[in-house]
């Protein structure tokens, strides 16, 4: 019986990873971030290796932003205990926009659906919302959309101090972004790894070492 189980969920994961666009897309992936969290190797190494393939292959951010959403909720629902590898799946999700440009990648996508809507006389709405995932600034508002998601899970499990077991990967995770993350941010994050360094000395030495590069790279 596990056997079977094993394969309807790599029959999942091959569907999702070729056609990760139909209509009952969502379903799969909240059935594939849910077995993504079992403690069995076996079942959440296939939906982690499913993710990674997903992320690497996004080219428009809406899969990866949608991911990253659902992600964040398992960790509330599984209090954190989750596998250390699903965290590291964000590190194949290429990001290169600024935090601080988000606000106007939200306004220009906002005007050019306006602009779309008005010109539905012409080409049918429909295809028109089909082809603007696209679009260059749908692309990089569901970039940055994906950037803030990641940056407020690693803020959560920091300041928290929730799921210890998790705090290595987030603390490599932010060293990787702190070049996207604004002054807010920053301000913000300091204190929290000062803490880490002075404060918390149940922690390993690789973890305060962590948190002094990101101290140092922010």
């Amino acid at each position: 019986m596990f056997k079977l189980g094993l394969s309807a969920l790599r029959c999942q994961c091959e569907l999702i990873k070729s056609l990760h666009y139909f209509n009952h897309y969502n379903v799969l992936l909240i059935s594939i971030i849910s077995y993504s969290c079992n403690q069995n190797t076996n079942i959440n190494s296939i939906c982690i290796h499913t993710i990674n393939y997903l992320f690497t292959h996004d080219k428009d951010y809406q899969i990866s932003y949608e991911i990253v959403v659902l992600i964040s909720k398992a960790l509330s629902s599984y209090k954190y205990q989750i596998p250390e590898e699903l965290l590291l799946t964000f590190e194949s999700i290429k990001l290169n926009i600024h935090i601080d440009k988000s606000k106007d990648i939200r306004k220009k996508s906002k005007k050019e659906k306006r602009q779309r809507r008005r010109h539905k006389d012409e080409v049918e709405l429909g295809v028109l919302e089909a082809n603007a995932v696209k679009d260059q600034t749908i692309t990089q508002r569901y970039q940055v959309d994906c950037l803030h998601e990641i940056c407020m899970i690693y803020f959560r499990i920091i300041k928290q101090k929730a799921g210890t077991n998790l705090l290595h990967v987030v603390l490599q995770g932010i060293g990787r972004l702190t070049h996207l993350i604004n002054i807010d941010m920053v301000e913000d994050l300091i204190p929290v790894l000062k803490d880490i360094i002075i404060e918390s000395t149940h922690l390993s030495i690789h973890i305060r070492l962590l948190s002094i590069h990101c101290v140092i790279k922010t």
